[in-house]
Parts: C-alpha cells; sequence; structure tokens
C-alpha cells in the first residue's frame, strides 16, 4: 500500500484538514476516521466548515482520501435520541436546512467501515453485534439507548458488567453493518 495517515477525532479543528492538504503528497492514501464535529469552542459554522473542507479535500483527491462517520457526525445525519457531548441544536438544524441537502448528502454517503488493502478503518471499532438498529441496555433500571456505533462504549460496558457478575442484557444481533469498498 505504502505511507498511510489516518487520523481521527478532529471535532472541528479545520486547522488539521488544513495540515493535511499541505501534506497530502507525502502520503500515498489519507484516511480521515470519524468525529468532524463537536468542539465546544466552535460555533455550528465551523463545524459546516470543516465538514465541507473534507468534502472538498476528498473531491480533489477522491483516489486518495477517505472518510467514515463517527458517532458526532452520524447524530446530525439521523435522527437518533443519543446525544454526544458538545452535540448543538444549531448544527443539527443548519445541516437539515435546504441549503446543506447536497453537505449532509455526502455526510450520510459516508461509510461506518471501510476496507483498503486488508485494513480495516472504523471510528470506534469493529463488532458483529451491530445490525443498524438500536440496541438497549437495561442496568439498575436504567435504560439506554445505544445507537450508531458505541460499539466502543457497549463492549467496554458489557466486559464492565460481565465483570462485576451482572447479567447482559443486551442481545447480539446480526446482519450486515454497512460498510464502504
Amino acid at each position: 500500500m505504502g505511507k498511510v495517515l489516518a487520523i481521527g477525532d478532529i471535532h472541528t479543528k479545520i486547522w488539521i484538514v488544513e495540515k493535511v492538504s499541505k501534506v497530502i503528497n507525502n502520503y500515498d492514501r489519507i484516511i480521515f476516521c470519524g468525529d468532524y464535529a463537536d468542539d465546544f469552542s466552535a460555533s455550528p459554522q465551523d463545524t459546516l466548515k470543516t465538514w465541507k473542507s473534507l468534502r472538498d479535500l476528498q473531491i480533489k483527491y477522491k483516489n486518495k482520501v477517505s472518510l467514515v462517520l463517527g458517532n458526532h457526525d452520524y447524530i446530525y445525519v439521523y435522527d437518533t435520541p443519543s446525544i454526544q457531548t458538545g452535540y448543538n441544536q444549531i448544527t443539527h438544524t443548519l445541516i437539515n436546512a435546504p441549503e446543506n441537502k447536497n453537505l449532509k448528502d455526502w455526510l450520510a454517503s459516508l461509510p461506518i467501515i471501510i476496507k483498503i488493502d486488508g485494513v480495516a478503518y472504523s471510528h470506534a471499532g469493529i463488532a458483529n453485534e451491530w445490525s443498524g438498529a438500536p440496541m438497549t441496555l437495561t442496568v439498575y433500571g436504567m435504560t439506554l439507548a445505544l445507537f450508531g456505533f458505541d460499539l466502543a462504549a457497549l463492549l467496554h460496558t458489557r466486559v464492565c458488567l460481565k465483570y462485576l457478575g451482572i447479567p447482559l442484557p443486551i442481545p447480539v444481533m446480526k446482519s450486515g453493518m454497512r460498510c464502504g469498498a
């Protein structure tokens, strides 16, 4: 494959996208691994600008730049009751505005997992326990809805609950996870 640069969790730090664009020719592949939104100090407009910069970089270098969706991006594209830290209702309103339809469609088109030269890239890990449907976890009478790919948290929670001797109420779900080529 050659030299690969994988970057995760830029959280509206557009300067990271700008730096990558300056060194892009030093790498054979660039992979952004999700969570492009939700920096507490950034404005909703900054989030849209970050998404647009990533989209433009991917379009310009379509055979070199790949992106996967992160949970902080997922919640703006799909209606879920899951709200991540840093979530901004104004960002949600802006991405759903008619003038941003193309940007939202682009975000929605991003895969959750991509496989490049035998290596899988995702934002939060890979498990065969999520089919795309919501899962619930009930602990001490509190029900949590797990959407998207809180898989790392889900798997960590399962390990902790098992260690504590608490029964695991999460059913194993089967079927295909949406994957990129």
